[in-house]
């Protein structure tokens, strides 16, 4: 049992390391602050699905391909349409949706400061992953509106918000230029 758990361990620090270095970032991805009035989102921890999908990312830029080329052929043209064709990813969040009990109205803006600000002249979309049960996945591109501390808001629609509180695991990434 000593062993399993250490090789357990061993596997974890590898994936880890890895994970560290495999994305190039031009900030850092220390996420700071998730501000949503409502409680609904939180950082979560990340599921095995999470980790797999961070893992594919990873092995796209190992290729040396951009890091959209993990995602959906309908994510990469929505992103292109936005002007980030070969953009850079630099942050990955794994979310958790509470609930929608004290939402309101037809809108949710969650606000994300992360270590490194953005500067306003900066396009910055997330892509926003949602996994039912059985992993399969699907994906909505958000344009960001960065604020004048660097933070970054997401405008969520209702129905893309009851779409993540369904889901069996949900993840942002975002991507700018």
């Amino acid at each position: 049992m000593k062993k399993l758990t250490a090789l357990l361990l061993a596997l974890l620090l590898v994936v880890t390391s890895a994970v560290a270095f495999a994305v190039p970032s031009k900030v850092n991805t220390d996420l700071i602050d998730l501000q949503d009035p409502t409680g609904t989102f939180e950082v979560a921890e990340p599921a095995p699905i999470v980790v797999a999908q961070l893992d594919e990312i990873v092995a796209v830029v190992k290729e040396g391909k951009a890091p959209e080329e993990a995602f959906s052929e309908e994510t990469r043209a929505a992103l292109a349409e936005l002007g980030l064709t070969g953009a850079e990813m630099n942050e990955f969040i794994p979310l958790k949706v509470n609930g929608l009990e004290n939402v309101e109205g037809d809108e949710i803006v969650i606000t994300i400061a992360f270590a490194t600000p953005y500067t306003q002249d900066q396009t910055v979309v997330g892509v926003f992953t949602m996994f039912d049960e059985n992993n399969e996945k699907e994906e909505a591109v958000i344009p960001g509106a960065v604020n004048e501390d660097g933070s970054v808001s997401f405008t969520l629609k209702r129905d893309l918000f009851e779409k993540m509180a369904a889901a069996a695991a949900v993840t942002l990434a975002v991507f700018s230029k």
